[in-house]
């Protein structure tokens, strides 16, 4: 799932958590991983192969889906701000987040990851929220997830 579909279902998502709707239904999978990124970003550039690579990876497993986001779409940009409010447009990024939205996220991949390393350590992350309670970051490439809340 791409575009404005993707970004309308993990938006769902961002809004349940604020209270005003559910988002069980609207998710695909137990297990959304988001990756944000942009055409003008190196990085992103750099880290399109890897999403790919992650993407063929858990494409058999019908229990985790993959949004790529593009945020210089309108829809994709207006629910980067609603999730990371201030930060400003700090991507490559990617979350990771079950049904209730207990999540985890990593800005970019590291400096000489392989694909290999990186489909490994987004993995290790799907398996810590499927493992349930509040997810244990894989490596030190990961931080809890918390939507902004709404004011």
């Amino acid at each position: 799932m791409r575009g404005a579909l993707a970004a309308a279902a993990v938006a769902v998502a961002v809004v349940s958590h604020a209270g005003v709707a559910s988002a069980k239904v609207e998710l695909g999978g137990d297990i959304s991983v988001a990756s944000f990124w942009a055409p003008w970003c190196k990085p992103c550039m750099a880290e399109r192969p890897m999403i790919a690579a992650l993407e063929r990876a858990l494409a058999a497993d019908g229990r985790v889906r993959v949004y790529e986001l593009n945020v210089d779409d309108d829809a994709s940009g207006q629910l980067y701000q609603k999730l990371f409010g201030g930060d400003g447009f700090r991507v490559p990024r990617l979350i990771v987040v079950d049904r209730d939205l207990a999540g985890l996220e990593r800005l970019g991949a590291r400096a000489g990851e392989s694909s290999d390393g990186f489909v490994r350590d987004v993995s290790a992350a799907v398996s810590a929220l499927e493992a349930g309670g509040t997810p244990a970051p894989p490596s030190r490439m990961w931080r809890p997830f918390h939507a902004r809340k709404r004011r």
